[in-house]
């Protein structure tokens, strides 16, 4: 059976912002598609997140619809860095998860491996 693509497009303002965000912060590691208008992130063997560049002035990111999950093995790590980069984790009301943004307010739930 052939494995299925599934792709995330988050549309931001600042795409090298992000970028670093991403890259660094997240540790996604470098894009494998990487210009001056998209930055996609192989997350898993079949997920790519793609920061997708746009100029629209009307992006509501903290208001959106869609937010994505996502885990990863050490929880605490991330929350260090996400502090030391001037970003905070905060419990989901869920309880299994923990709720933080990108720059630009793009919300997103991550919780620690099982």
């Amino acid at each position: 059976m052939k494995k299925k693509l599934v792709e995330i497009v988050i549309r931001v303002n600042d795409l090298d912002g992000c970028r670093i965000f991403y890259r660094e912060l997240l540790q996604f590691g470098d894009p494998v598609l990487d210009s001056g208008f998209v930055a996609s992130f192989k997350i898993s063997d079949t997920t790519l997140l793609t920061l997708e560049k746009t100029d629209a002035p009307f992006l509501e990111h903290f208001a959106s619809a869609v937010i994505w999950r996502f885990s990863v093995p050490d929880l605490k790590a991330l929350r260090e860095r996400m502090y030391f980069g001037g970003y905070e984790l905060k419990e989901d009301p869920s309880g299994d998860f923990w709720r933080g943004t990108d720059p630009e307010g793009n919300v997103f739930l991550v919780r620690e491996d099982k």
